[in-house]
């Protein structure tokens, strides 16, 4: 395994520990940005 690859899976093993959720419907900034629009639209009621 490459030291680039042990740095990114640590990384992500870490999420959850900083309160992080791993969620399967965000898989590109695409996804991500939409995910935050509709999240602030919902608090700003």
């Amino acid at each position: 395994m490459t030291k680039e690859k042990q740095i990114e899976e640590s990384l992500i093993n870490r999420l959850p520990d900083l309160k992080y959720t791993i969620r399967s419907d965000i898989r590109s900034r695409e996804a991500l940005e939409r995910n935050f629009r509709e999240t602030t639209r919902l608090t700003k009621r």
